[in-house]
């Protein structure tokens, strides 16, 4: 139930982001770059995700991780929103 409701939320997140970045009734070509860039963004941290675990296999260490990548994530958050506001 709860991932439903997770989806719900994001759906209309991204349909307010595309009404607002859609100029000229563009809605299908900002879509498709969204998502382009969503499933570009998901492999590379994925990758990313792989080659952390690789070098650092005990989980304290990459605990320790986490705050940084909580806050560099927040920050390139606070940056793509700028421009929309």
């Amino acid at each position: 139930m709860l991932t439903c409701v997770a989806f719900t939320g994001i759906g209309a997140t991204n349909a307010k982001v595309i009404q607002k970045l859609a100029v000229d009734d563009n809605v299908g070509e900002v879509y498709a770059k969204l998502t382009m860039l969503n499933t570009l963004a998901s492999s590379v941290g994925m990758g990313m995700g792989l080659v952390v675990s690789a070098v650092l296999p005990d989980h304290g260490t990459r605990l320790c991780l986490l705050p940084v990548l909580g806050m560099l994530r927040c920050w390139a958050y606070t940056k793509a929103v700028d421009n929309l506001l």
